[in-house]
């Protein structure tokens, strides 16, 4: 089954659902609000590849059954999902990481998510069909390190459009119904 068709929500896919993101971005792009090209690409990768994580099976299950989020269980999907993107996609990689990694509020950090739960982690790596020593690379680029100011501004920008998106998207659902 291909990624795009795991369910990111009990009624839609992760394709649908990024995808209607992407939609949003666009309409940001087009009305002036993203002004650089380079963000907008990047805004592109973090919006597609945002909920990919969820296709891990604890995912999947809770998704379709109901239930709670289980942390000795599961990971959070917005850790898993930056196993998804390629740097070589991005012009600032480490900020499209930032996005996707804080695009939810969670009540521990998804940094310290990461480095306590190697073994998990890396089992749901490669459940998905992703390269176990990725863990190891992907450590690299997430560990707190100091990042210029450039970077912290961009990585705010994208976080703070990747949350207008999704407030947008949230306006949109409840007009509909």
């Amino acid at each position: 089954m291909n990624i795009e068709d795991k369910f990111a929500k009990p009624d839609k896919t992760i394709g649908q659902h990024s995808n209607e993101l992407i939609e949003q971005a666009k309409l940001l792009y087009k009305l002036g609000y993203i002004k650089s090209d380079e963000l907008y690409s990047d805004l592109l990768v973090a919006c597609k590849k945002h909920d990919y994580g969820k296709a891990n099976s604890q995912f999947q299950k809770r998704v379709q059954r109901g239930g709670k989020f289980q942390p000795e269980l599961e990971i959070p999907h917005n850790v898993l999902s930056i196993f998804y993107i390629d740097k070589s996609e991005c012009n600032k990689p480490d900020s499209v990481y930032f996005a996707v990694m804080y695009h939810h509020d969670n009540k521990e950090s998804p940094i310290t998510v990461f480095g306590e739960n190697k073994e998990l982690i890396e089992t749901f790596i490669s459940e998905l069909g992703l390269e176990t020593a990725s863990y190891n690379k992907m450590k690299r680029n997430v560990k707190k390190r100091p990042v210029r100011q450039k970077t912290q501004r961009t990585r705010k920008t994208i976080r703070c459009f990747v949350k207008r998106l999704f407030a947008q998207m949230r306006l949109q659902c409840k007009c509909r119904h």
